[in-house]
């Protein structure tokens, strides 16, 4: 599926079709019932990034990454689970009515410019 200036598998890959300064955010509703210490991050061409923003939940509830970058053309970005054990996502904010989604992705261009 393209759209305008990043491209999306259907599975699990942005690929960054027009270098620029891209905003991604990401946010997961978690169901109560999982491990501790639950950990999300981005990875770019493959490479995890942990440093910044990782998200890390105590159990369940809603997590958030947030991350503002300038990508190369080319540039492939993924949301991974990099917890110990599987992480179960829910519809809906834990311990209320299920009125949201399970999550959400934003992620656009906002600015010209390639990769620093």
């Amino acid at each position: 599926m393209a759209l305008v200036g990043i491209d999306f598998d259907g599975i699990n890959t942005f690929t960054v079709l027009q270098p620029g300064l891209y905003h991604l955010q990401v946010t997961l509703n978690m169901a109560t019932t999982n491990a501790p210490d639950s950990i999300f991050s981005v990875a770019i061409n493959g490479s995890p990034v942990f440093f910044a923003p990782s998200s890390n939940a105590d159990t369940g509830g809603q997590i958030s990454i947030i991350r503002t970058q300038r990508y190369a053309a080319g540039a492939q970005i993924q949301i991974r689970n990099n917890s110990v054990s599987d992480v179960e996502i829910v519809n809906g904010i834990p311990g209320e009515l299920p009125t949201s989604s399970a999550g959400h992705i934003c992620f656009f261009r906002f600015a010209d410019g390639g990769a620093t």
